[in-house]
Protein backbone atom coordinates (compact mmCIF):
# COMPACT_ATOMS: atom_id res chain seq x y z
CA UNK A 1 0.00 0.00 0.00
CA UNK A 2 1.62 3.26 -0.90
CA UNK A 3 0.14 7.16 -0.19
CA UNK A 4 0.46 10.03 0.04
CA UNK A 5 -1.24 13.96 1.10
CA UNK A 6 -0.73 17.19 1.34
CA UNK A 7 -2.90 20.13 3.63
CA UNK A 8 -2.85 23.57 3.88
CA UNK A 9 -4.48 26.71 4.51
CA UNK A 10 -6.56 29.53 2.20
CA UNK A 11 -7.11 32.14 4.06
CA UNK A 12 -7.41 32.44 7.79
CA UNK A 13 -10.30 29.89 8.31
CA UNK A 14 -10.50 27.74 5.32
CA UNK A 15 -8.04 24.71 4.57
CA UNK A 16 -7.67 22.86 1.46
CA UNK A 17 -6.20 18.90 1.05
CA UNK A 18 -5.23 16.48 -1.72
CA UNK A 19 -4.34 12.68 -0.71
CA UNK A 20 -4.04 9.52 -2.80
CA UNK A 21 -3.62 6.19 -1.73
CA UNK A 22 -2.41 2.83 -3.82
CA UNK A 23 -3.36 -1.04 -2.84
CA UNK A 24 -2.72 -3.33 -4.97
CA UNK A 25 -2.01 -7.65 -5.10
CA UNK A 26 0.08 -9.28 -7.91
CA UNK A 27 1.20 -12.22 -8.45
CA UNK A 28 -2.25 -14.42 -8.14
CA UNK A 29 -2.76 -17.58 -9.82
CA UNK A 30 -5.18 -17.72 -12.58
CA UNK A 31 -6.93 -21.68 -12.78
CA UNK A 32 -9.80 -22.90 -15.11
CA UNK A 33 -12.28 -24.86 -14.39
CA UNK A 34 -9.55 -27.93 -14.78
CA UNK A 35 -7.69 -26.77 -12.20
CA UNK A 36 -4.69 -25.36 -14.74
CA UNK A 37 -2.87 -22.49 -14.30
CA UNK A 38 -3.57 -19.96 -17.07
CA UNK A 39 -1.08 -17.78 -16.06
CA UNK A 40 -0.91 -14.50 -13.08
CA UNK A 41 -3.46 -12.29 -12.74
CA UNK A 42 -2.44 -8.58 -10.80
CA UNK A 43 -5.76 -6.10 -9.36
CA UNK A 44 -5.37 -2.20 -8.27
CA UNK A 45 -6.94 0.27 -6.70
CA UNK A 46 -6.20 3.76 -6.56
CA UNK A 47 -8.62 6.84 -4.25
CA UNK A 48 -7.55 9.97 -5.04
CA UNK A 49 -8.95 12.96 -2.53
CA UNK A 50 -9.78 16.50 -2.63
CA UNK A 51 -10.74 18.34 0.17
CA UNK A 52 -11.98 21.84 1.42
CA UNK A 53 -13.12 22.55 4.93
CA UNK A 54 -13.63 26.13 6.62
CA UNK A 55 -14.53 26.96 9.98
CA UNK A 56 -17.58 29.51 10.05
CA UNK A 57 -17.10 29.87 13.91
CA UNK A 58 -14.00 29.38 16.61
CA UNK A 59 -16.18 26.27 17.86
CA UNK A 60 -18.21 25.26 13.87
CA UNK A 61 -16.61 23.48 10.58
CA UNK A 62 -17.52 22.10 7.63
CA UNK A 63 -15.57 20.04 5.43
CA UNK A 64 -16.18 18.75 1.67
CA UNK A 65 -14.08 15.70 0.29
CA UNK A 66 -14.26 14.70 -3.53
CA UNK A 67 -13.22 10.79 -4.11
CA UNK A 68 -12.27 9.06 -7.57
CA UNK A 69 -12.13 5.94 -7.42
CA UNK A 70 -10.24 4.17 -10.02
CA UNK A 71 -10.06 -0.36 -9.94
CA UNK A 72 -8.17 -2.37 -12.29
CA UNK A 73 -9.68 -5.80 -12.10
CA UNK A 74 -8.35 -7.71 -15.20
CA UNK A 75 -6.31 -6.60 -18.07
CA UNK A 76 -9.38 -7.45 -20.60
CA UNK A 77 -12.00 -5.68 -18.53
CA UNK A 78 -12.16 -2.38 -18.77
CA UNK A 79 -10.86 0.28 -15.97
CA UNK A 80 -13.99 1.27 -13.66
CA UNK A 81 -13.82 4.74 -12.18
CA UNK A 82 -15.97 6.35 -10.25
CA UNK A 83 -16.55 9.65 -8.34
CA UNK A 84 -18.08 9.98 -4.54
CA UNK A 85 -18.85 12.73 -1.94
CA UNK A 86 -18.12 13.26 1.66
CA UNK A 87 -19.80 15.73 4.29
CA UNK A 88 -18.93 16.32 7.38
CA UNK A 89 -19.68 18.98 10.19
CA UNK A 90 -17.32 19.62 13.68
CA UNK A 91 -18.26 21.15 16.64
CA UNK A 92 -15.91 22.16 19.80
CA UNK A 93 -17.30 22.95 22.88
CA UNK A 94 -14.30 24.85 25.80
CA UNK A 95 -15.51 22.98 28.69
CA UNK A 96 -12.71 25.05 30.94
CA UNK A 97 -9.57 26.71 30.23
CA UNK A 98 -7.90 23.18 29.47
CA UNK A 99 -10.03 20.69 28.09
CA UNK A 100 -12.80 20.59 25.67
CA UNK A 101 -15.51 17.95 24.02
CA UNK A 102 -15.24 17.86 20.04
CA UNK A 103 -18.24 16.46 18.34
CA UNK A 104 -18.53 15.26 14.39
CA UNK A 105 -20.73 13.49 11.85
CA UNK A 106 -19.73 12.68 8.48
CA UNK A 107 -21.35 10.83 5.33
CA UNK A 108 -18.59 9.34 2.83
CA UNK A 109 -19.47 8.01 0.19
CA UNK A 110 -22.16 9.22 -1.41
CA UNK A 111 -22.86 8.23 -5.01
CA UNK A 112 -19.78 6.29 -4.94
CA UNK A 113 -20.23 2.64 -7.59
CA UNK A 114 -18.01 0.52 -9.40
CA UNK A 115 -19.95 -0.29 -13.09
CA UNK A 116 -17.97 -3.25 -14.75
CA UNK A 117 -18.86 -5.19 -18.34
CA UNK A 118 -17.49 -8.74 -18.17
CA UNK A 119 -18.39 -9.49 -21.69
CA UNK A 120 -14.72 -9.58 -23.23
CA UNK A 121 -14.05 -12.31 -20.72
CA UNK A 122 -17.22 -14.03 -20.48
CA UNK A 123 -18.33 -13.05 -24.07
CA UNK A 124 -22.73 -14.14 -24.40
CA UNK A 125 -22.60 -14.83 -20.65
CA UNK A 126 -21.02 -11.42 -19.46
CA UNK A 127 -23.14 -8.57 -18.35
CA UNK A 128 -22.81 -5.28 -17.23
CA UNK A 129 -23.08 -4.52 -13.35
CA UNK A 130 -23.16 -2.06 -10.80
CA UNK A 131 -21.20 -2.33 -7.13
CA UNK A 132 -22.34 0.46 -4.94
CA UNK A 133 -20.17 1.70 -2.16
CA UNK A 134 -21.22 1.04 1.25
CA UNK A 135 -22.52 4.61 2.62
CA UNK A 136 -21.17 5.37 6.10
CA UNK A 137 -22.47 7.53 8.92
CA UNK A 138 -20.19 8.23 11.44
CA UNK A 139 -20.71 10.22 14.85
CA UNK A 140 -17.93 10.85 17.03
CA UNK A 141 -17.02 12.39 20.35
CA UNK A 142 -13.55 13.05 21.73
CA UNK A 143 -12.20 14.77 25.18
CA UNK A 144 -9.12 16.77 25.12
CA UNK A 145 -7.43 17.84 28.33
CA UNK A 146 -4.01 19.63 28.30
CA UNK A 147 -1.80 19.98 31.20
CA UNK A 148 -3.28 16.59 32.98
CA UNK A 149 -0.59 14.55 35.13
CA UNK A 150 2.46 16.29 34.26
CA UNK A 151 1.45 15.73 30.15
CA UNK A 152 1.54 18.05 27.62
CA UNK A 153 -2.03 16.84 26.66
CA UNK A 154 -4.55 13.85 26.78
CA UNK A 155 -7.47 12.63 24.27
CA UNK A 156 -9.83 9.87 24.56
CA UNK A 157 -12.43 9.62 21.75
CA UNK A 158 -15.13 7.22 20.32
CA UNK A 159 -16.50 6.62 17.16
CA UNK A 160 -19.81 4.59 16.19
CA UNK A 161 -19.97 3.94 12.31
CA UNK A 162 -22.98 2.49 10.60
CA UNK A 163 -22.14 1.33 7.24
CA UNK A 164 -25.36 0.77 4.74
CA UNK A 165 -25.35 -0.56 1.07
CA UNK A 166 -28.10 -1.81 -1.33
CA UNK A 167 -27.35 -5.28 -2.89
CA UNK A 168 -29.08 -6.58 -5.70
CA UNK A 169 -30.61 -10.08 -4.74
CA UNK A 170 -32.23 -13.02 -7.02
CA UNK A 171 -34.51 -15.87 -5.81
CA UNK A 172 -36.17 -18.75 -7.84
CA UNK A 173 -39.69 -18.58 -8.37
CA UNK A 174 -42.06 -21.69 -9.66
CA UNK A 175 -45.04 -20.82 -11.35
CA UNK A 176 -47.60 -23.23 -13.39
CA UNK A 177 -48.28 -22.16 -16.99
CA UNK A 178 -50.66 -24.88 -19.07
CA UNK A 179 -50.05 -27.43 -15.92
CA UNK A 180 -46.31 -27.18 -16.33
CA UNK A 181 -44.07 -26.24 -13.93
CA UNK A 182 -41.98 -23.61 -15.05
CA UNK A 183 -39.02 -21.60 -13.16
CA UNK A 184 -37.95 -18.22 -13.36
CA UNK A 185 -35.81 -15.75 -11.34
CA UNK A 186 -36.69 -12.43 -9.76
CA UNK A 187 -34.39 -9.86 -8.81
CA UNK A 188 -34.88 -7.73 -5.32
CA UNK A 189 -33.23 -5.41 -4.11
CA UNK A 190 -31.51 -6.41 -0.50
CA UNK A 191 -30.17 -3.61 2.21
CA UNK A 192 -27.29 -4.68 4.26
CA UNK A 193 -26.33 -2.86 7.26
CA UNK A 194 -23.53 -3.20 9.93
CA UNK A 195 -22.58 -1.09 12.81
CA UNK A 196 -18.61 -0.90 14.30
CA UNK A 197 -17.52 1.09 17.43
CA UNK A 198 -13.83 2.27 17.62
CA UNK A 199 -12.06 3.66 20.66
CA UNK A 200 -9.07 5.14 21.31
CA UNK A 201 -6.21 7.24 23.23
CA UNK A 202 -4.05 9.56 22.70
CA UNK A 203 -0.97 10.48 25.05
CA UNK A 204 1.15 13.69 24.70
CA UNK A 205 3.64 13.67 27.25
CA UNK A 206 5.83 16.62 25.77
CA UNK A 207 5.14 18.67 22.20
CA UNK A 208 7.12 16.60 19.42
CA UNK A 209 6.21 12.75 21.19
CA UNK A 210 2.52 11.31 20.95
CA UNK A 211 1.80 7.91 21.61
CA UNK A 212 -1.78 6.23 20.56
CA UNK A 213 -3.99 3.65 21.18
CA UNK A 214 -6.94 1.93 19.95
CA UNK A 215 -9.46 -0.86 19.16
CA UNK A 216 -11.17 -1.51 15.60
CA UNK A 217 -14.61 -3.10 14.40
CA UNK A 218 -15.83 -3.36 17.89
CA UNK A 219 -19.11 -5.23 17.31
CA UNK A 220 -19.02 -6.44 14.09
CA UNK A 221 -22.39 -8.63 13.26
CA UNK A 222 -21.98 -12.41 13.96
CA UNK A 223 -18.59 -12.72 14.98
CA UNK A 224 -17.39 -12.81 19.00
CA UNK A 225 -15.89 -9.83 20.93
CA UNK A 226 -12.44 -11.24 20.73
CA UNK A 227 -12.71 -12.32 16.88
CA UNK A 228 -13.65 -9.05 15.59
CA UNK A 229 -12.14 -6.34 17.65
CA UNK A 230 -8.39 -4.83 16.17
CA UNK A 231 -6.41 -3.13 18.47
CA UNK A 232 -3.81 -0.86 16.83
CA UNK A 233 -0.87 1.24 18.66
CA UNK A 234 1.84 3.61 17.30
CA UNK A 235 3.59 7.01 17.92
CA UNK A 236 4.19 10.30 16.19
CA UNK A 237 7.61 12.26 16.48
CA UNK A 238 7.67 15.68 15.18
CA UNK A 239 11.43 17.32 15.02
CA UNK A 240 11.94 21.12 14.44
CA UNK A 241 14.34 22.00 10.99
CA UNK A 242 14.67 25.61 10.80
CA UNK A 243 11.42 26.55 10.06
CA UNK A 244 9.39 23.79 9.67
CA UNK A 245 9.07 20.16 11.32
CA UNK A 246 9.81 17.07 10.03
CA UNK A 247 7.11 14.22 11.15
CA UNK A 248 7.35 10.33 11.91
CA UNK A 249 4.13 8.59 12.15
CA UNK A 250 4.38 4.40 13.00
CA UNK A 251 1.50 2.42 13.64
CA UNK A 252 0.67 -1.58 13.88
CA UNK A 253 -2.12 -2.21 13.19
CA UNK A 254 -4.02 -6.08 13.20
CA UNK A 255 -5.90 -6.65 10.21
CA UNK A 256 -9.11 -8.32 9.61
CA UNK A 257 -8.21 -10.52 6.64
CA UNK A 258 -5.13 -10.80 7.19
CA UNK A 259 -2.38 -13.77 8.93
CA UNK A 260 -0.12 -11.25 10.55
CA UNK A 261 -0.18 -7.87 11.79
CA UNK A 262 0.77 -4.81 9.16
CA UNK A 263 3.15 -1.63 9.91
CA UNK A 264 2.27 1.68 8.65
CA UNK A 265 5.25 3.97 8.01
CA UNK A 266 4.68 7.66 7.00
CA UNK A 267 7.02 10.83 6.53
CA UNK A 268 5.59 14.24 6.32
CA UNK A 269 7.05 17.93 6.81
CA UNK A 270 4.65 20.61 8.66
CA UNK A 271 5.14 24.16 7.18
Amino acid sequence: MNFASFLGKIGPTAGIGAAWINAGVDNIDARNRDGESTGTLRTSENLFMLSFANRFTEDFSVGLTLRGYLASFAKEIRNSFTIGLDVGVLYRLALDSLSKLSFAVSVADLFSQYRWDTTPIYELQGATTTDPMPLSVRISLAWQRDNLFGLHSIVLAADVQLLTVMLEGRRAVFITEGGALRQSVESQQVRRSEVQLRLGAMVQPVRVLKFRIGIDRIGVQGLPLLESAKPAAGFSIEYPIESVFAVLDYAFVLEPFAPIGMSLISLGVKF
